[in-house]
C-alpha cells in the first residue's frame, strides 16, 4: 500500500487516520502498515482499544498470533515453535533466506517431528507468514522473523545470547540489531546490559519497556558521547535523533536547556536538534538567530534549521523569507533555508512560496514531507490557483513530486470552484501553447478528475468557452489530447447539440468508449 492506499482504506474501514499513525509511529511500525493483511489487523485493534501497544514487542507479537490463526490447519502453537527456530535460525547465520531443503531440516531436527510433519507445518507457514524466494524462503516481513528469534532467547543467560549474538564476549553483531531491540524489551538482564553497555542500541527499542532512569542513563550516556568525540548528532548515520529524543526525560531536558545558551558550538548545535524535535518552541528565536549568522560554520546553522523546521510554525516563515532575502546567493545554508520555509507553509502562503520551491533545482526533503500532508480544501485551491497564474509549471517534473499529494484531494473536494479552475487551467495549456508531458502536474489532474467528474463538467465548459472566443481546434490540440479522457457521453451530446463540428472531428481520435461512439455518429451525419 502507498500513504494514499492508507488513507483511503482508513475512510473506508472508520479509522481516524491522524491517531492512528501517531500511535503507529511511536512504536515505529509505519514499515509494516504497507502490508494490506496487517493493516486491516492494526485497524482492527485500534477500532476496539482506542489505541495500540506502546511496546513494538506486543504489537509484533499481536501481528504474528493473527497471521497464525489464519491457518488452524495446524495447531498454533507448534506454528510458532516452527516459526521461532526458523527466525532463531537466520539471525544465527545472519541470512534472510533457507532453502526448503534447510527450513524442512529445521523443523524436523528442533521440533523432532517426521519429515512428513514438518512438511505439513512448514506448508501452512508459507501460507501465512512465510513467503516463496527465487531461492527458497523468507519472512513475509523481515520484523516477524527479528522478533521471533527475541522470544526464543527472552529466558536466556547473557551467556547464551552472547554465544549467539555477539562477535566477542563485548561486541554484539550488528546483524542482530533489530533483534536485540525486541529483546531488550523482553529480557531484563539483556536490557541492564544494552542500557549501559551499549546505548545507542537501546534507541531502537521501546521507550515504554524502561524505566525513567533508563532512558536518562541512554539519552545522557549518547549525549556525552557526542560532546566528548567533539561531533554533531546530526552527523552521524547511526544515531536517530527522533529516537534518540523519545529517551529524553525531563532531567536530560534540563541539561540541554542549559547547553542551549553554551557557546559551544557542538553543545548548543545537539541542544538544538534535540530539543527542536522534541518540537520544544523555545529554541526557535535561537536557531534564527543562529541561522540569519553567516559568520557561523554551516553545520552548526543547520542544527537550527532541523531545530526550526521541527519547532516552528506557518508564522515563522515570514522571518525565514526575511533571513533568505539577507543571505548571500552563493551562501551554503541557503537552499536549507528554503526548505524550511517550504516545511512551514500553510494553504494561506503557498501561492506567494510556491516559485520559491519550484525555483530551487535541489530536491527539498522537509518540503517534500510537508507537501504530503497539505490535504485541505484551501491548500488545493491555492494550489490550483497558482497553476493558472504559472502554466508553466503544469509541464514540469519537479513540481509534480510537490504538488501531487494536494491535487490528490480534489475528488474529495470537487465542486464548481474547483471546477471553475480546471477550466482556467487548460484555457491557460491553449493560451501559452503549453505541451504537457506524460509526467507533468495536468496529468495528476487529469487524472483525479477522471475519479470525480463524472457527467464531463470540466471539458464541457472548456470547449463552451473555447466557442465563445472562436479558439480554433489547431490551437487546442494539445488540450483536447488532454481532455479526452474526461470527456463523457454527456459532454459529447453536448459537443453534437452545440454543433461543434471541428471540435468533433478532432476530439473523435482520442475519445473512447460510449463517447467516442456519440462523436463517431455525428462526424458520419
Amino acid at each position: 500500500f502507498s500513504d494514499d492506499d492508507i488513507r483511503r482504506y482508513a475512510l473506508r474501514s472508520g479509522v481516524d487516520i491522524g491517531p492512528f499513525l501517531e500511535a503507529a509511529g511511536r512504536v515505529d511500525l509505519q514499515g509494516e502498515l504497507s502490508n494490506p493483511l496487517i493493516l486491516s489487523m492494526l485497524f482492527e485493534r485500534f477500532k476496539a482499544a482506542g489505541d495500540l501497544s506502546d511496546r513494538r514487542s506486543e504489537m509484533m507479537s499481536f501481528m504474528i498470533d493473527r497471521l497464525i490463526q489464519s491457518r488452524p490447519r495446524v495447531n498454533a502453537h507448534r506454528q510458532r515453535r516452527a516459526l521461532r527456530m526458523l527466525a532463531v535460525t537466520l539471525e544465527t547465520y545472519s541470512r534472510n533466506e533457507l532453502s526448503e531443503e534447510e527450513a524442512l531440516r529445521v523443523i524436523h531436527t528442533t521440533m523432532r517431528v517426521s519429515h512428513e510433519e514438518a512438511a505439513q507445518i512448514l506448508l501452512e507457514l508459507e501460507g501465512s507468514i512465510l513467503r516463496r524466494t527465487a531461492n527458497g524462503l523468507a519472512f513475509v516481513m523481515r520484523s516477524c522473523g527479528e522478533y521471533l528469534a527475541a522470544e526464543v532467547l527472552e529466558t536466556a543467560t547473557l551467556e547464551r545470547v552472547r554465544e549467539l549474538a555477539f562477535l566477542d564476549h563485548n561486541n554484539p553483531n550488528d546483524s542482530w540489531l533489530n533483534t536485540m531491540s525486541y529483546l531488550i524489551e523482553l529480557n531484563v538482564s539483556v536490557r541492564d546490559l544494552f542500557v549501559h553497555r551499549h546505548p545507542r542500541w537501546v534507541l531502537h527499542a521501546s521507550p515504554a519497556a524502561l524505566t525513567p532512569q533508563e532512558r536518562s542513563t541512554v539519552a545522557s550516556a549518547i549525549l556525552a558521547d557526542f560532546r566528548n568525540q567533539r561531533r554533531y548528532l546530526r552527523m552521524d548515520p547511526q544515531v536517530s535523533v527522533r529516537h534518540l529524543a523519545r529517551f529524553v526525560t525531563p532531567a536530560v531536558e534540563d541539561e540541554l536547556a542549559k547547553d542551549l545558551r553554551s557557546q559551544d558550538d557542538i553543545l548548543c548545535g545537539n541542544a538544538l536538534t534535540v530539543l527542536g524535535v522534541l518540537n520544544r518552541p523555545q529554541v526557535v528565536d535561537v536557531a534564527l538567530d543562529i541561522i540569519r549568522d553567516e559568520a557561523r560554520g554551516v553545520l552548526f546553522r543547520h542544527c537550527g534549521i532541523i531545530a526550526v523546521v521541527n519547532a516552528g510554525t506557518s508564522a515563522h516563515v515570514p522571518r525565514l523569507l526575511a533571513i533568505l532575502a539577507q543571505l548571500r546567493r552563493d551562501d551554503p545554508a541557503r537552499v536549507n533555508v528554503v526548505d524550511a520555509i517550504g516545511a512551514l507553509v500553510d494553504a494561506t502562503q503557498l501561492q506567494d512560496v510556491l516559485p520559491l520551491i519550484l525555483g530551487t533545482s535541489t530536491g527539498l526533503s522537509s518540503t517534500f514531507y510537508h507537501f504530503s500532508e497539505l490535504r485541505s480544501r484551501e491548500a488545493l485551491v491555492a494550489t490550483l490557483a497558482f497553476l493558472v497564474r504559472e502554466p508553466k509549471e503544469l509541464i514540469e517534473i519537479r513540481a509534480t513530486g510537490y504538488l501531487e499529494p494536494i491535487i490528490g484531494v480534489l475528488p474529495d473536494h470537487f465542486d464548481q470552484e474547483i471546477i471553475t479552475l480546471c477550466v482556467d487551467i487548460f484555457d491557460a495549456i491553449v493560451r501559452h501553447g503549453l505541451y504537457p508531458d506524460h509526467n507533468g502536474v495536468v496529468m495528476t489532474i487529469v487524472q483525479e478528475l477522471r475519479r470525480c467528474d463524472h457527467h464531463g463538467e470540466v471539458a464541457r465548459r472548456f470547449f463552451e468557452a473555447q466557442l465563445r472566443t472562436r479558439t480554433t481546434s489547431i490551437q487546442m490540440h494539445f488540450a483536447l489530447r488532454l481532455l479526452a479522457s474526461i470527456t463523457t457521453v454527456e459532454t459529447a451530446n453536448w459537443l453534437v447539440n452545440a454543433s461543434a463540428d471541428a471540435i468533433i472531428r478532432d476530439l473523435a481520435s482520442y475519445v473512447t468508449g460510449p463517447a467516442r461512439e456519440a462523436l463517431r455518429s455525428e462526424e458520419h451525419t
